[in-house]
């Protein structure tokens, strides 16, 4: 009974210990772009000093924005064409988005995207990343 109890807190020590202090999982804000009542192209870099992602989604102030397709180019010049085509409404957040392969060091990320009129005047994307 004891070493049962003595192996549940070495488990949950470990656990806590990994999900606490360290940057894996969190996001980081990676950019973002102000965009236009029309259909509009934008791109948002990222410097290579930000290092490797897994994951990245989008974040929408202000107004919401129809996105139709983002591009992300990697430092190795390989992209990934991610088709969208919804809404994400002011205050919300894109699907999260797996990156595929090794190599996901994101130079940049195309944006193929349209504002919505409804007089609240432009939009702000963001770009998030998660290692």
């Amino acid at each position: 009974m004891q070493r049962r109890i003595i192996l549940l807190g070495l488990v949950l020590s470990l656990a806590g210990g990994a999900a606490s202090g360290q940057s894996f999982g969190r996001w980081e804000k990676l950019g973002q772009r102000e965009v236009a009542l029309r259909q509009d192209y934008d791109v948002i870099h990222v410097g290579r000093s930000e290092g490797f992602f897994r994951q990245i989604k989008l974040n929408v102030k202000h107004n919401a924005v129809t996105v139709e397709r983002l591009t992300v180019v990697y430092a190795n010049g390989v992209h990934d064409d991610i088709p969208m085509g919804y809404l994400i409404r002011p205050a919300t957040d894109s699907r999260v988005i797996d990156l595929r392969g090794r190599d996901r060091q994101i130079r940049r990320v195309e944006m193929v995207l349209k504002s919505v009129r409804n007089g609240k005047g432009r939009a702000v994307v963001e770009l998030w990343g998660r290692r």
